[in-house]
């Protein structure tokens, strides 16, 4: 038998709420004896009353400090026995319900059966399985075959078959180039020819929601001329006005070597003291690289409107159309091109129109000038100590350096018929610990004095 419990007498307070007044000294005598007193502030957050629910079987879980006050666990101020304790069970041990509101996964779980869900749960593991399998396969297979041919070997191609008639004379690596600077004095104007159309400058108001029609000038033509062609530099070249000649395309060209992915070829000629630098017909120098420093490959079929070479040449085609359309005497204007569909390679619109200052656009990227021009300083230098032929200046297809071979006179030449050789017949380059020698010493010999006139 339990021990009895007497509330005892509870004042009756008439006039409102709570014991009356005159009670309030004899109300410690009304409390009932060894019940605990938990003080609290108004900034305490507080927990339930009672919580018949919770479950102690996990002791690890993380208390909630609020519920702390009502936890008698350890309090001795009843003096209830342990075994009424051990005897009282709960009426109702049901979990607290869940909210209606939840993530989706949860709703999907419980729904699943047992089989069901331990059938995927199997499924997936087979799948890990297979997928590290085919990993491993993969991987011993690259091991077991190290004469592999590099992705990059098929994809990146000479510009231009290396002939076994061919001699080498030198190589350079990019790594040369870098610390290479050399200060230009002002330009001088040697001839002003042609006339330069005024620039529109409502193209400055288009936006990707205000597009205008890439307009295609099919009346116009479009020189592609080589330096030895041109007319200009002939005439200048014959009155000793220069003594290094080249275009604006080849120049651009020689200064951005370093940063060059794609293989590349310029013929370099040297007639008694002059260097005339020029490009083959049809050469690469003609279209615009694309794609060269993505990481996603492009398909190699040229059939393609996405491959390398469509696109480089839908590219040279927006550049030509454009520049017909935005023209400006002192800047660059980089207009924004998109095609009208995706499969459609012909038809673009104009997106938007920002425009650059050269140097303030070379700074953005990186470009130094001074070490554009070291570089096409040292090449100029590396050039006028061959002896007086036709030399062709060709970067190396998977390593960032270019070299200088020795070709027939009649090289490149109209009747000249360049026949693609296997790869076995090509002439290979030397070994690894010979590269680098003279041309370090070559161009490294670089000093800041004044530049001859040059003819561009």
């Amino acid at each position: 038998m339990g021990k009895s419990f007497d509330v005892g007498a509870v004042p009756f307070n008439a006039d409102g709420w709570g014991p009356p007044d005159a009670a309030a000294g004899g109300t410690n005598n009304n409390l009932p004896l060894n019940v605990p007193f938990a003080p609290f502030s108004r900034s305490d957050k507080l927990g339930r009353i009672a919580d018949w629910t919770r479950n102690f079987n996990n002791p690890a879980r993380s208390k909630n400090p609020a519920d702390s006050v009502f936890d008698f666990t350890n309090d001795d101020s009843f003096p209830a026995s342990a075994d009424d304790d051990a005897s009282f069970r709960l009426v109702d041990g049901k979990p607290p319900p869940r909210p209606k509101f939840g993530p989706r996964w949860r709703f999907q779980q419980q729904r699943q059966l047992p089989q069901r869900r331990d059938e995927e749960v199997e499924a997936r593991k087979r799948e890990a399985e297979k997928d590290r399998a085919r990993r491993d396969r993969l991987y011993h297979m690259n091991r077991s075959n190290p004469n592999q041919q590099r992705r990059e070997a098929a994809v990146f191609k000479s510009s231009v078959d290396i002939q076994p008639e061919w001699n080498m004379h030198d190589q350079i690596p990019f790594s040369t180039f870098s610390k290479l600077s050399f200060t230009v004095p002002e330009p001088e104007d040697l001839l002003l020819c042609g006339a330069l159309e005024y620039y529109d400058r409502s193209y400055d108001r288009i936006t990707p929601k205000n597009e205008r029609r890439l307009e295609r000038f099919k009346n116009r033509n479009f020189f592609k001329v080589t330096t030895t062609d041109d007319p200009v530099i002939r005439r200048l070249a014959n009155e000793d006005k220069a003594t290094v000649f080249a275009t604006d395309t080849i120049l651009s060209t020689l200064m951005c070597a370093p940063r060059s992915v794609y293989s590349w070829d310029i013929v370099v000629q040297r007639v008694g003291n002059k260097l005339f630098f020029d490009k083959r017909d049809g050469s690469q120098l003609d279209l615009l690289s694309v794609h060269e420093t993505s990481q996603e490959p492009l398909p190699e079929a040229k059939d393609d409107i996405n491959s390398a070479h469509s696109l480089s040449v839908e590219a040279a085609y927006i550049n030509q159309n454009f520049s017909q359309q935005v023209l400006i005497r002192d800047g660059n204007k980089l207009g924004y091109v998109s095609r009208i569909h995706p499969r459609d390679h012909f038809n673009h619109v104009i997106l938007a129109v920002v425009g650059y200052k050269p140097r303030d656009f070379a700074a953005q990227i990186n470009l130094n000038t001074a070490n554009m021009w070291g570089i096409v300083k040292s090449i100029v230098d590396l050039c006028m100590k061959l002896n007086e032929g036709k030399y062709v200046l060709v970067k190396d297809p998977s390593k960032p350096q270019v070299r200088i071979y020795e070709v027939p006179a009649d090289a490149f030449e109209n009747d000249y018929v360049e026949e693609p050789l296997p790869e076995e017949e090509q002439v290979q380059p030397p070994a690894e610990g010979a590269e680098g020698g003279e041309a370090a010493a070559t161009t490294n010999d670089v000093e800041d004095k004044p530049v001859d006139d040059k003819a561009t």
